[in-house]
């Protein structure tokens, strides 16, 4: 079979044998446990920014999802959680407005790479290390399971211009 799990969890497996031996009237149990540790994943994400960028100036990003085990993995799902003060401008695959920046890749069938491309920018309000987080699912009998993640940081640096109206 394929083993499919969180990435990184554990996972305790049980087996329950019952048998009778020859010569007996009753049953006898035997029971069996071992601990999986799921520490990797064949789907795995890479994500490449501008390591600094001025408040209002746009920021392209760029995220790989790639498969690269020997079979598919179904139900590919690439999700992004954006930073306070970062709004999406495009994104290739598009999105719809007003959504989770999530995107359906589907069935990955081994060897295949998924590319999305992100442009937005940061409010003039933002400085200092922001952080976009992405995270790969895959989905198996309605259950989505975390197989990669990512992190990609930028300076936001402020733009010095401010504005009062009194």
């Amino acid at each position: 079979g394929t083993w499919i799990a969180d990435v990184p969890s554990t996972t305790t497996v049980q087996a329950l044998a019952t048998y009778r031996p020859a010569n007996f009237n009753a049953d006898f149990d035997a029971v069996a446990s071992q601990t999986v540790t799921t520490t990797a994943s064949t789907l795995t994400v890479v994500g490449e920014g501008p390591d600094s960028v001025t408040a209002g100036a746009d920021a392209a990003y760029t995220f790989t999802m790639e498969n690269t085990g020997e079979i598919a993995l179904p139900g590919a799902v690439f999700a992004l959680t954006l930073p306070t003060g970062f709004y999406i401008t495009s994104s290739t695959p598009a999105l719809t407005a007003g959504v989770a920046p999530t995107w359906t890749v589907g069935d990955m069938a081994p060897h295949t790479r998924a590319v999305i491309a992100v442009t937005g920018a940061f409010t003039a309000d933002v400085e200092d290390v922001q952080q976009l987080d992405a995270a790969a699912t895959a989905t198996i009998d309605d259950i989505a399971t975390t197989q990669a993640k990512t992190q990609v940081f930028t300076d936001v640096q402020g733009n010095g211009l401010r504005l009062q109206l009194v």
